[in-house]
């Protein structure tokens, strides 16, 4: 690796080619950007030549493709600093291409392009000093040969923007080229030895400007041959930046995120996704097999968060999750979606198991229990579920959740719904749009409609005189609730006129189309009883929409007693962390817990890491759902350790108790009691349990 400070016409001169490799995001400067290095070029045009330095703009990064002949056209690939070397190249077309008025003369024109822009004794794409990524290539070719682009794009934006500050700069353009040309940069020369990844790393150690799905794609192709990058570019990746740039190019890195979490089995956070990435690289069999793998998923997630979806039973219910804005399901989502792509599960199944989900969500936020432990809940739910009884097997899951997962029966979502305040817009909308057309073959469109409370928020005396002398009570008790709450397109006009002008005026209740307000239009006054009977009557219907699971039978409806909820919510203060349960043991019950951990750490290569109440045990990193082989739980006088087992080579030993899949899938389970004399037995059993893992 050479490094030297130098100018940009010392970089730029001669015959070179310096291209834009597959793996690099494409041009991205927007104005601000642009300013700066207008502001910087000005700074260089005053200290002039002579100052003893031009104005530093940081560095270019590149290699080279092969080795150099003075006969033939150097070639580089830039590794760091495509923005800013693209940049530049615009800002001297702008000052070749200006005209005749600036004073610039055809002499200067020629010099500028022809040291800096072109090499005009090539041929073909190597005439062009910079070669872009495929997706901004013909925009700079086709402005540096002088016609207009196909298609806008950033590339004649900016190159617009400068010919526009040339012209009203009062600047001599020629004072510009050399401002611009004085400009000093570190030019980081590498060679094949050099780790190319390791310095990208180094200059965008804090990722500015650059997304995780930026970072992600450079560590995956960077290192491979050129014709390996621009196969699984154009295979794989390209088609997936196209596929998100339809929808919103920031949900690729919410995709990436939640493709980790599904991978590892528990939530990544949003600061870890690049270096958990590469962990997952590390452990793939090829970069060209998981990036397939990626582009799987990620045609997935399109169908989950978008339109994408072709299927018009599904594209609903996908419209119906979507309404609610809880991402957190999505890593579970993905996986059943794979399911369902791979024919494990059938339509229906996958109908089924995002009704379960949305139920769910809504039951939840409409009891108004916390979901700060859906992070951590959802990923984990695939790895619960006995995949050959998919449906089935996910109530069951669903129903055994306790605390703060608890799913909500229908006599707690009834009660929620007629008594608490609805203040989340987007599920209230959801519901009501829900409510409307639940059970009618012509839906009715409610995109345009608006909230409207029955009661106003601000009271005239004719509503005060309508509710009777208790009015500050109903109001403060019902404002919110679903009973005083339901859709119109006439909320300006309604306003806070008494309930008789609102039901009898044009665009009124009685006129309304809409279901939720024919039984306002047929009520004489609105108060509390009115407010409470159609609370009840909406509470009914939203029981019939957003279901309880149905369990098989002999499955008890109840969770089960706190012994046996392993799934119980970590973060609910009733649940104490792992090292306060262990403090609270009994002495003998500690020891014993203490003396099996110590015995598992010293004797397998693995991770101990807690895990809320419990004690994970990793035979490998990274530390997800396939490298666990060993969970630890720890009572006042009893604890407990479940492990992985092959059930074709697992010799069942003294005290072994068979688990239908609390943590690890069904059939490949067991669970021991840790007392001190069942040790050894328990630590000859998670040998196996470690082999079977992988490690």
């Amino acid at each position: 690796m050479e490094v030297n400070k130098t100018r940009l016409h010392s970089f730029m001169d001669g015959t070179v080619q310096f291209s834009i490799p597959v793996y690099q995001r494409s041009y991205a400067w927007n104005d601000e950007q642009c300013e700066q290095l207008w502001q910087d070029v000005v700074n260089a045009v005053k200290k002039g030549p002579k100052s003893g330095g031009g104005h530093f703009i940081g560095s270019i990064v590149c290699i080279s493709n092969g080795a150099n002949n003075p006969s033939s056209v150097q070639e580089y690939q830039i590794v760091d600093g495509q923005q800013r070397l693209t940049t530049v190249s615009l800002m001297l077309l702008a000052i070749a291409n200006a005209g005749q008025e600036s004073g610039i003369s055809d002499a200067d024109r020629g010099k500028i392009k022809n040291r800096f822009l072109v090499n005009r004794d090539e041929d073909g794409d190597r005439k062009y000093k910079l070669v872009m990524t495929e997706r901004d290539r013909e925009a700079m070719f086709a402005l540096v040969d002088g016609r207009r682009p196909k298609t806008r794009s950033l590339i004649e934006d900016n190159y617009n923007f400068f010919v526009n500050k040339i012209s009203k700069s009062g600047i001599d353009p020629v004072g510009i080229r050399d401002g611009i040309l004085n400009l000093t940069i570190v030019d980081i020369a590498l060679d094949r030895s050099d780790d190319p990844q390791l310095i990208f790393e180094s200059l965008n150690s804090t990722g500015r400007g650059l997304r995780d799905a930026d970072h992600i794609r450079n560590y995956v192709l960077m290192n491979l041959e050129p014709d390996q990058q621009t196969e699984i570019y154009k295979s794989h990746w390209s088609p997936m930046e196209i596929g998100f740039d339809k929808v919103n190019p920031s949900e690729f890195d919410n995709f990436i995120k939640d493709y980790l979490t599904l991978k590892s089995g528990s939530n990544i956070n949003k600061d870890d996704v690049y270096q958990e990435f590469k962990y997952l690289v590390q452990g793939a069999s090829s970069k060209h097999a998981l990036v397939e793998d990626i582009h799987h998923f990620a045609d997935l997630y399109l169908r989950l968060a978008s339109a994408a979806e072709q299927d018009p039973v599904l594209r609903q219910k996908v419209q119906d999750m979507q309404a609610l804005h809880n991402r957190t399901s999505y890593p579970f989502l993905l996986e059943a979606y794979h399911d369902y792509a791979e024919g494990r599960i059938t339509r229906d199944e996958m109908t089924g198991v995002l009704s379960l989900v949305e139920s769910y969500v809504v039951r939840h936020t409409a009891c108004a229990l916390p979901s700060n432990s859906f992070n951590k809940m959802f990923p984990r739910l695939a790895s619960e579920i006995d995949k050959e009884n998919y449906l089935e097997s996910l109530k069951v899951q669903f129903v055994k959740k306790s605390g703060n997962l608890r799913f909500p029966n229908d006599d707690e979502f009834e009660k929620a719904l007629e008594s608490r305040p609805m203040y989340n817009k987007r599920m209230l909308k959801h519901m009501l749009d829900k409510l409307e057309n639940h059970g009618h073959k012509e839906m009715a469109d409610v995109g345009g409609a608006s909230i409207e409370h029955v009661m106003p928020k601000r009271l005239g005396d004719q509503w005060k005189r309508d509710l009777g002398p208790d009015w500050r009570r109903i109001h403060d008790e019902y404002l919110h609730t679903l009973g005083n709450l339901t859709l119109t397109g006439y909320n300006p006009e309604l306003g806070n006129r008494p309930f008789a002008e609102k039901r009898d005026m044009p665009g009124g209740y009685g006129q309304s189309h809409l279901h939720l307000n024919k039984a306002l239009a047929g009520t004489e006054k609105w108060d509390e009883a009115q407010i409470q009977s159609r609370a009840r009557d909406l509470a009914r219907r939203a029981c019939e929409i957003w279901k309880y699971p149905a369990l098989p039978y002999g499955i008890p409806q109840d969770p089960g007693s706190d012994d046996d909820q392993d799934e119980e919510d970590e973060d609910d203060r009733a649940t104490p962390a792992w090292a306060e349960r262990v403090g609270a043991a009994s002495p003998g019950n500690r020891r014993a817990v203490e003396a099996l951990k110590s015995e598992i750490v010293s004797k397998f290569e693995c991770v101990a890491e807690p895990h809320g109440r419990y004690l994970y045990f990793y035979a490998s990193r990274p530390l997800n759902r396939k490298s666990l082989f060993a969970v630890m739980s720890c009572g006042i006088n009893t604890a407990r350790v479940n492990f992985r087992i092959d059930p074709d080579s697992f010799t069942e030993g003294g005290g072994v108790v068979r688990v239908a899949g609390w943590f690890f899938p069904k059939g490949t389970e067991r669970r021991m009691s840790v007392e001190a004399d069942s040790i050894d037995e328990i630590t000859r059993v998670l040998k196996h349990a470690h082999d079977a893992t992988g490690a």
